[in-house]
């Protein structure tokens, strides 16, 4: 009796529950997941499934800075299917991550980047079913090579995180309405930090250099890196650009 009230007030939600097949996986590399759901007592039908990438993004307002979820990117499947009861339905799914996709596993004083997916079941006359999973993004070589090459040339990272806005570079624009920021420290006379932002188009990852120096503006400096070059390539083109 209780089972068949709940049912008939949509107080039987379905379950819920996204396996990440990659748990950690390279940032323009596919993500492959199964969504698991498990009938209730009675049939329902599921209007549609959606996956929501997430992230943390810091959105600069005049009461300060304030973190904000922010997606990324929203898919939608599976309109119209109907769940037997007691049912359990697995549904395999590939999602294509951005090369712009920001990086969570990076090693760092503050590390405040932060990737999930939600996953939200639009159930007729029911409550709606969701799950959250972390998704744990490496950067490409190219990337990695380039953090590389700053701590050689005598930069540390000190923090990275997801800010709100938009890149614009000659080669290009962010896509994402929000980028990633590399903040490194520096201990040279004249020169108090660096931010790198990486924006990846095409054969090409191209850098936007934020730097800050004493007793002066803020400059922008933007260079291109191209898969071939080596880390020594890349610390004579920072020591280049930057003057250090």
């Amino acid at each position: 009796m209780f089972s068949a009230l709940t049912n008939a007030l949509g107080l039987n939600p379905l379950k819920v529950d996204t396996l990440i097949d990659t748990p950690m996986v390279v940032v323009g590399d596919t993500l492959r997941v199964v969504i698991a759901i498990q009938g209730t007592t009675a049939a329902k039908t599921i209007n549609h499934i959606s996956l929501h990438l997430n992230t943390i993004a810091e959105d600069d307002t005049d009461n300060g800075d304030i973190r904000r979820v922010h997606t990324l990117g929203t898919v939608y499947l599976a309109d119209n299917l109907t769940i037997n009861a007691h049912e359990r339905v697995h549904l395999p799914f590939e999602l294509a991550l951005s090369p712009e996709t920001p990086v969570t596993n990076i090693s760092c004083a503050k590390n405040q980047t932060k990737l999930w997916l939600e996953t939200k079941v639009d159930v007729a006359a029911t409550l709606d079913s969701k799950d959250n999973d972390e998704i744990y993004t490496l950067p490409t070589p190219v990337m990695a090579n380039f953090l590389q090459a700053m701590e050689q040339a005598g930069f540390r990272l000190q923090k990275t995180d997801v800010e709100k806005g938009m890149v614009t570079t000659p080669y290009g624009t962010s896509s994402f309405g929000c980028y990633q920021e590399f903040e490194f420290s520096c201990f040279k006379l004249g020169l108090n930090s660096v931010e790198v932002t990486f924006l990846p188009k095409d054969d090409y990852t191209y850098v936007v250099l934020e730097i800050d120096r004493a007793f002066r503006s803020d400059s922008y400096k933007v260079i291109g890196l191209n898969p071939h070059m080596t880390i020594n390539d890349m610390v004579y083109l920072i020591q280049q650009t930057i003057g250090v």
